[in-house]
């Protein structure tokens, strides 16, 4: 009997710059395609299930612009953890990693000060109707 082949990461939807850390996480792991196939399917229910718990500052994103910006700014390290968990009953866990990335991500926020001198962070992936705050990159 012929071991399984491993994944390809060119076979995985990942933007171009988590592909080299996807691979290595592939590689290292020795995910075969249904475990990375796995992975990648763990990441996205852990995505939409963080959107639907999303906190208000996050609100202003529907679905799509949600998963959007998680799997641009965090897809490599959500799939790595993913490798490690294989298994939905982890989706929650994985769900709150999703809002963790997206909250600890300094590109994510900017600062306002009220006018008692308060400083406030907020998401500043907001666009009008119809944006995407990351447009291009795939």
């Amino acid at each position: 009997m012929s071991q399984p082949r491993l994944a390809c990461v060119e076979e995985l939807p990942v933007h171009e710059h988590h592909r080299p850390a996807v691979a290595v996480t592939i590689a290292f792991h020795q995910l075969c395609e249904a475990a990375a196939d796995g992975a990648h399917l763990l990441v996205e229910h852990a995505i939409t299930v963080a959107w639907v718990r999303r906190p208000p500052a996050w609100t202003h994103l529907d679905l799509a612009q949600f998963h959007e910006t998680a799997q641009f700014f965090a897809y490599a390290d959500l799939f790595h953890e993913a490798a490690h968990l294989r298994d939905i009953r982890h989706v929650e866990f994985l769900a709150a990693r999703v809002q963790s990335a997206l909250d600890a991500n300094p590109l994510l926020h900017h600062h306002r000060t009220d006018r008692a001198g308060a400083e406030h962070t907020r998401p500043a992936a907001r666009r009008e109707a119809g944006g995407n705050a990351t447009a291009g990159a795939r």
